[in-house]
């Protein structure tokens, strides 16, 4: 074990915190380019004009309808590799020894080592 990467998928708590964790990142920057739209958007309807110097009313025009159901915000496309995968889903066996010291006590124990000599 501890010449081997551990897959955290094995270890199902440390698989769900890493989860938790990656989900929340995704969701702080959909919220971050989302502020920054909203921004955008506002600045942009401060003067009736917008970015590229159309009014509201034209940009509506080409647009189509308001009344049109909005897409769902769909996250980012991210592309994998199997060198990466492996990477961000499997640990070294210090990476666990420190997850395990945050969980648990840990004591040291020094065992006298047994040989057959010394009988």
């Amino acid at each position: 074990m501890q010449k081997h990467s551990i897959p955290m998928d094995a270890i199902p708590c440390w698989s769900y915190r890493n989860a938790l964790a990656e989900e929340n990142q995704l969701k702080q920057k959909l919220n971050e380019q989302q502020v920054k739209r909203e921004v955008k958007k506002d600045e942009a309807g401060e003067g009736g004009e917008l970015a590229s110097g159309e009014t509201e009313k034209d940009a509506e025009v080409v647009a189509g309808p308001s009344s049109l159901p909005a897409a769902p915000s769909l996250p980012p496309v991210v592309m994998h590799s199997a060198e990466n995968e492996e990477r961000t889903k499997s640990a070294t066996p210090e990476d666990f020894q420190q997850y395990c010291k945050r969980l648990f006590h840990f004591k040291t124990v020094h065992a006298k080592a047994f040989r057959w000599a010394e009988w």
